[in-house]
Parts: structure tokens; C-alpha cells; sequence
């Protein structure tokens, strides 16, 4: 489902958590740069500009696409969101983090609601089988370091060009 995401802002390395308050994600805007905008919305999140906003950080694709959507009730636009790499839990609860294919970024949703603004990561059914990406200080120079492919929970966020 995404839970975290790693990013570089300003020349510094992020990792953000959605749990995280504020937390923030790097949407491509329309002319090319990026814009860091509030991920979805927290349960804890009381103010009235927060109460506009649906409760969690996600949308299913496949509820997206139908017409009854919840969805459907925002003014709504699709957005690339720039990551480096995201951290998904597999069917046992352990996370793992998955480096983002070069080209690629996240699909998200834009949500606008009284000229305030929100990012959800759009979620589809999850590959077979991933493979998490070598997260050490010794990086894998020579490709000799394997990793097994684990197999994630119910969500899987949707990949699309950069």
C-alpha cells in the first residue's frame, strides 16, 4: 500500500512515512518542477482544512474507475509523484523497500477541495512476486548479492512513465 517513500529534496535524501504528520509527497507539476504537497489525511488530523479530505493516503484503482465513486465527489486529477524508492509490507507484515524502475514514478490523485490541496498514491493489485532492493552501506557493486522475491499484501502502488 505504500507506506513510505524516499525521495531527494533541496540535495537531501527523504524518507517519508505516511503516519508521519505533514508528511509530504513530490508531485510533477503541469510546467515540469515539483511541488511537495501534504499526503492524504491522518485519523489524528482534526483541523477544519484537514476535515475536507478523506481519511487514509490511498485509492484503489478499480474504485477510482468507478463511475459511483467516492472519488468522483473532489475535483480530481491524476499527478505523477517523483520517487527514488517506496516501502511496501509483504503478507507477513515485514516491510521492504522497492527501488522505483528508472523512467517510472508513482500514479497518485490529486484532490482539490476549497483551493487547498491533497495527494493520494493510486494502488493496483500487486506483481506475483517483487523484489526488494539491497538497503545496506555495502551496496552491491558487482550484482553478486541476491535477494528473494517476497510476496506482497493486497495493494501494490501503480507505476507509470515519468
Amino acid at each position: 500500500m505504500c507506506g513510505g517513500v524516499e525521495y531527494e529534496w533541496e540535495g537531501e535524501e527523504m524518507r517519508v512515512y505516511f503516519p508521519y504528520p505533514n508528511a509530504k509527497l513530490p508531485v510533477v507539476r503541469r510546467d515540469g518542477a515539483i511541488e511537495l504537497v501534504t499526503w492524504g489525511r491522518r485519523n489524528e488530523e482534526n483541523d477544519p482544512e484537514a476535515s475536507m479530505f478523506p481519511v487514509n493516503g490511498w485509492v484503489r484503482e478499480d474504485s477510482y474507475a468507478r463511475g459511483d465513486s467516492m472519488w468522483n465527489r473532489y475535483r480530481n486529477k491524476p499527478v505523477r509523484i517523483a520517487v527514488d524508492a517506496f516501502m511496501e509490507k509483504d503478507d507477513s507484515g515485514k516491510s521492504h523497500w522497492f527501488a522505483m524502475p528508472k523512467g517510472e514514478c508513482l500514479q497518485g490523485l490529486l484532490l482539490v477541495v476549497d483551493g487547498k490541496w491533497r495527494v493520494y498514491v493510486m494502488t493496483t493489485t500487486p506483481p506475483e512476486n517483487a523484489i526488494p532492493k539491497i538497503d545496506s552501506e555495502n551496496h552491491d557493486l558487482f550484482g553478486a548479492i541476491e535477494t528473494e522475491p517476497v510476496q506482497i499484501h493486497q495493494r501494490w502502488p501503480m507505476h507509470r512513465s515519468l
